[in-house]
């Protein structure tokens, strides 16, 4: 297969060579790591103020200049492949498929409408907007659960054009030969799209359907900290959940712990699958699609999928079958029956050479 002549990166923060020589779990950064696999010069416009250079990627600030003189270098030439991170910037691409006969693809994550959303009259109003993502040539899900899928159809992009793959799994070893205590964790960012009110009462309607006392040991920080503790005072377990604060000892609370409950999130599900660790997560629209294979992964109901704060009239059903969870898992001791995962089935390299591959594929008949 031909590879792409260069591929152009729309990313919608900094960006360089200290970030992507230190990637986090998201497949933009790791793929970025792994640049050299690509028979292709890398333009990465971002946010950044510097111009650097990493394997064959060139970082460039994001500005109408610095565009036009790559564009001008590259002409037209119809195996330039363009990556959109950003919904910003992705009139720009689809401008670029018109004008230049490039190749584009759309990478989409964090869907925050969801499934009652986008059913509705009101999006279907709004999606008129954003018609022109149908002249993509391919629209990728990063992997974070959200109905990707279906807000793609819902804006007119066929379904041979979506594409929706996990991330791959981090290799996490328990290197301080740790066992299972009584412990629930949850590990999210503590801000209001995640739910972890939700985690909290969830917690609460388990704990007296427990044999064993269990408390919940909730890691990370952000500006919802205060009130989820005012809401643990408030129901009177203030002894029970603790706040641990931002942590980067992961491995310890995973194999540590004897749940993880996540939320609204989707990274930890991977690296608690990578841990060995039961897990309870939300159907945030596509956890199903990528997560039904792994016994140890418990999904959460919810009709109304996606990100941001849960629908009043799902929450305390989401509660009541989270708290079963728990008490199932917990009860029945399931943290020792959770079978390893061959994790070379599920690696970052596994992951990115579908991608890599897709590019090519994109290209192929020009």
């Amino acid at each position: 297969m031909k590879s792409p002549a260069a591929i152009i990166v729309f990313y919608p923060d900094k960006s360089g060579v200290a970030k992507i020589s230190n990637p986090s779990n998201y497949s933009l950064s790791r793929l970025m790591l792994h640049s050299q696999k690509i028979d292709a010069p890398i333009y990465f416009f971002n946010y950044s103020e510097q111009r650097e250079k990493f394997n064959n990627i060139e970082f460039i600030p994001l500005n109408f200049l610095n565009i036009i003189k790559v564009l001008l270098h590259l002409g037209f030439n119809r195996r330039v492949l363009v990556i959109s991170q950003t919904s910003k910037y992705d009139k720009l691409a689809i401008w670029l498929k018109r004008i230049l006969n490039y190749k584009v693809m759309i990478r989409r994550g964090g869907v925050y409408y969801g499934k009652d959303v986008i059913a509705s009259e009101q999006f279907k109003r709004w999606s008129k907007n954003w018609r022109y993502l149908r002249n993509a040539d391919a629209f990728l899900s990063t992997a974070d659960g959200t109905p990707v899928r279906l807000y793609a159809k819902a804006v007119g992009v066929a379904d041979n054009k979506v594409y929706s793959w996990m991330n791959g799994f981090p290799e996490l070893k328990n290197t301080k030969d740790l066992k299972r205590e009584n412990k629930v964790v949850c590990i999210s960012r503590l801000s209001a799209e995640k739910s972890i009110d939700y985690v909290i009462h969830s917690f609460a309607k388990a704990f007296p359907l427990l044999n064993k006392e269990y408390k919940l040991h909730i890691i990370g920080d952000g500006p919802e900290e205060d009130n989820l503790k005012e809401l643990v005072n408030s129901l009177g377990l203030h002894d029970k959940i603790i706040f641990e604060g931002k942590s980067h000892d992961i491995e310890y609370w995973l194999f540590s712990s004897s749940v993880l409950v996540t939320g609204l999130a989707n990274n930890t599900v991977a690296e608690g699958i990578a841990a060995g660790i039961p897990v309870v997560c939300v159907e945030l629209g596509e956890m199903s699609e990528l997560y039904r294979q792994f016994k140890s992964v418990y999904i959460v109901n919810y009709p109304a999928g996606g990100y941001g704060k849960i629908n009043t009239s799902h929450f305390e059903p989401m509660v009541q079958q989270t708290a079963g969870f728990i008490a199932e898992v917990l009860n029945n001791e399931l943290y020792k029956q959770v079978e390893p995962v061959d994790l070379s089935s599920y690696s970052w390299e596994a992951r990115l050479n579908k991608e890599i591959e897709l590019y090519s594929q994109l290209v192929a008949n020009e």
